[in-house]
């Protein structure tokens, strides 16, 4: 018995050496991990601009002067950068036990430091280290050093503790983690940012046309730079003049009339992206989707008879291919039909492919800028067959070209198969499938006779529905039922090529 109560005396003993040892770490962790630093701008905070706001000023900022060099140029102040990081700490949930109260960065001449104030179980502390930024044409990567919670320090044992916990949720999101001499580094590859992008567009009709130019962009062409010369000069360029385009001013007006809305109050700044596609298009051009998002957005702006009559800045001219047909039928037996590539790209004018893109605007100044798609044209040759869409990037312009095979066809219609995608000088490669996919998809969706062809990339010009739509072409038909449809250059390159369906 006088053993048995010796070891309960000693448990008795521990444990309450265990409970007053455990007391004593909890005062020295509530004493040394409070601290009520919060250092961020009450400018940033009384105005409380969304994450979307704050990333819509600096892309309008930084496609201002695009025009001038064919460059995007985003530089990022103090405040900028506060106020994106305070407007990603107010998307971060939380919880009764875990709060992110804000998040800023503080700057002397050679660093950069990340402050993250927190709430945890009631406990108000901050969380700080010195940061690094990598970004090449490979990742972008973040490193956070010396850091420390409240007064403690972080050591590499516990870090990766934290991490441990953390590192599959994380990678789950693109994000790889790693904790290295005493350094936390988190990093995200271009090809993983664009897996992202790719499940966040399910749904969106232009889905391939953006993973497409963000392959090309920021993937197979090395025309980003990123350039810190110190914490007060950082840089990120995009520079679309390897691709040597060039400047036009003719979708200018849009800047000015969605800028007024915005003046007004009658525009959100999140329907931005939606007033410049009205304004490029027209309302009538506009897709079924994009009309209804104009209908809500420009309510308050337009009555629903002057909505619907906006014209659009894009030059469009009525055509149909069923016009040009009847206007032949009377010398078709002698000269047969022709179309020539300028008739084709006054029919595509028409198309609501031009006119979709992006818009962008300041939160204070309203500034705006757009990227849109706004011209698409045809060029012809012998058994050759060039469609060129051309972006619009605040008024420097690009093309993207496919050019197609068309051999001669003893039939009424060709075979298109594309051989070879450009945008500007450069070759795209492996993106031209998506491309090929997202031009054909619309414009087979609105001139029913262009159809996808059974081979891949192939796209078929059927002309046989507009013989049988004319009385006297389907006369001359059932008489020479042997055509032969083939493409043609001409001697004068002001007329360009054609199209040419000669009845045998």
């Amino acid at each position: 018995m006088k053993l048995f109560g010796k070891i309960i005396k000693f448990i008795l003993i521990s444990l309450l050496i265990i409970v007053i040892l455990a007391v004593i770490l909890l005062v020295i962790l509530y004493i040394r991990m409070k601290d009520t630093t919060n250092n961020t701008n009450p400018e940033i905070i009384e105005r409380n601009i969304s994450l979307d706001d704050a990333l819509s000023k600096q892309m309008a900022l930084a496609l201002d002067k695009t025009r001038e060099d064919g460059k995007v140029e985003i530089a990022l102040s103090e405040y900028d950068l506060n106020e994106i990081a305070y407007a990603v700490s107010r998307k971060i949930p939380s919880s009764s036990n875990f709060e992110v109260l804000s998040c800023y960065m503080e700057l002397d001449d050679e660093n950069y430091y990340l402050n993250v104030p927190l709430k945890v179980f009631g406990q108000q502390t901050l969380v700080r280290g010195k940061l690094s930024l990598d970004i090449d044409q490979q990742k972008f990567s973040i490193g956070l050093k010396e850091v420390g919670i409240g007064k403690f320090k972080i050591n590499s044992i516990f870090m990766n503790g934290v991490l441990s916990f953390f590192k599959s949720s994380l990678k789950e999101i693109g994000l790889e983690t790693s904790f290295k001499n005493d350094s936390l580094n988190v990093s995200i590859t271009r090809l993983k940012i664009r897996d992202l992008l790719n499940d966040a567009l399910e749904d969106n009709e232009y889905k391939d046309l953006i993973i497409a130019l963000y392959n090309i962009f920021f993937i197979d062409n090395a025309c980003f730079d990123f350039k810190v010369n110190n914490p007060n000069d950082i840089k990120l360029i995009v520079d679309f003049s390897m691709f040597e385009g060039s400047s036009t001013t003719e979708l200018d007006g849009i800047k000015n009339d969605v800028k007024t809305l915005l003046d007004n109050n009658t525009l959100k700044l999140a329907d931005t992206a939606i007033a410049v596609n009205y304004f490029a298009a027209g309302y009538s051009h506009m897709s079924e989707e994009s009309q209804k998002k104009a209908d809500t957005a420009l309510a308050a702006s337009f009555d629903p008879v002057t909505l619907k009559s906006n014209s659009g800045y894009i030059n469009r001219t009525p055509s149909s291919m069923s016009e040009i047909f009847i206007s032949q039928a009377a010398t078709a037996s002698v000269k047969g039909i022709n179309i020539t590539d300028k008739n084709l790209t006054t029919i595509f004018t028409n198309l609501t492919l031009l006119g979709i893109g992006a818009g962008f605007a300041t939160y204070d100044t309203h500034l705006v800028s757009y990227i849109v798609l706004d011209q698409f044209e045809a060029f012809i040759n012998d058994d050759f067959l060039r469609l060129s869409l051309r972006i619009n990037i605040n008024g420097y312009v690009i093309n993207i070209s496919c050019d197609f095979n068309v051999p001669e066809k003893d039939a009424l219609s060709l075979n298109a198969t594309l051989v070879d995608m450009t945008i500007g000088t450069k070759s795209i490669g492996d993106n031209k499938d998506k491309l090929f996919n997202f031009v054909a998809n619309l414009i087979s969706e609105e001139e029913d006779w262009i159809e996808r062809g059974e081979e891949p990339n192939t796209l078929v010009f059927n002309f046989k529905s507009f013989f049988e739509d004319s009385s006297i072409l389907s006369m001359l038909l059932e008489s020479s039922p042997h055509p032969i449809t083939k493409l043609y250059s001409n001697s004068n390159p002001s007329t360009g090529g054609f199209i040419n369906i000669k009845l045998m």
